[in-house]
């Protein structure tokens, strides 16, 4: 679980944000007449969104930037913690938010959402050496990890955390900013487990040559755009987007230039 001083830091920067932010949203023709397209994201989720050379790149940033491209405006990303780049989007500070993001019945109460342009897995990364690395099944990295005691990691705010939270609740939950801080702590021995999406922990255990990603999955998500409360027509344009590039084939080609074939 969070700790309290976590709660209230994320509280009081959600007041901080709001203080500064407008309090309606941008219609997709006010977007248009602006030439821009604010973006929160947290650049901190390989293949997704990350930063090299000082850009942001990753398949988030490939597919929100064809889509302000599409409707013929620039796309301002803003990198920030994944915890504040949702807030961002119900305090109208910016129009959307792309981060790896899983739409759920709490975010939708204060943020909309567009369809689904990804399905994502939710897997165990554990020291190579470790008992853990023979697990084979779901249910057997359950068992073995829902022990009091253990520490799992997981990158706050996000879907491996509300399973380490809900499905191994003897554990004690270790929260990181971001995946490969949590990583270096299983590696440093700190922790016993992190949990992750199946994409960024493939490429966590390229650089961490000591952990493993179990292949066994742990629950499956959606990844959705998170849209600023009532901005319908923000969200046909974003869904039409989404429809026509899984049709065309550009939907593809972006997954593959990160993922390969």
């Amino acid at each position: 679980m969070k700790s309290k001083t976590a709660i209230l830091s994320v509280f009081l920067l959600s007041g901080l944000l709001a203080s500064c932010s407008s309090t309606s949203y941008r219609s997709l023709d006010t977007i248009k007449s602006s030439g821009t397209l604010s973006i929160s994201t947290n650049a901190e989720f390989p293949p997704f969104e990350s930063v090299s050379n000082g850009k942001i790149v990753g398949v988030d940033a490939d597919i929100i930037t064809s889509y302000a491209e599409s409707i013929g405006v620039s796309a301002d990303i803003q990198d920030m913690d994944f915890d504040a780049a949702l807030t961002s989007v119900s305090t109208y500070k910016v129009d959307v938010a792309i981060a790896g993001i899983t739409e759920n019945d709490e975010r939708k109460e204060t943020m909309d959402f567009s369809d689904s342009y990804f399905s994502a897995n939710q897997v165990a990364i554990v020291p190579t050496s470790s008992t853990y690395a023979s697990l084979t099944s779901a249910d057997d990295i359950v068992n073995a990890l829902n022990k009091s005691g253990l520490k799992i990691g997981v990158q706050s705010g996000t879907t491996g955390e509300s399973f380490v939270d809900d499905s191994l609740s003897k554990a004690t939950c270790v929260g990181f900013t971001n995946g490969a801080l949590a990583c270096q702590s299983l590696t440093n021995g700190q922790i016993d487990a992190v949990v992750i999406d199946l994409e960024p922990a493939k490429l966590y255990c390229k650089s961490f040559t000591t952990l493993s990603y179990l292949d066994s999955i742990l629950t499956e998500e959606e990844y959705a755009i998170a849209i600023a409360k009532g901005n319908d027509s923000l969200v046909e344009s974003i869904n039409s987007f989404i429809k026509t590039i899984k049709e065309n084939g550009t939907l593809a080609s972006i997954l593959n230039t990160y993922f390969g074939e």
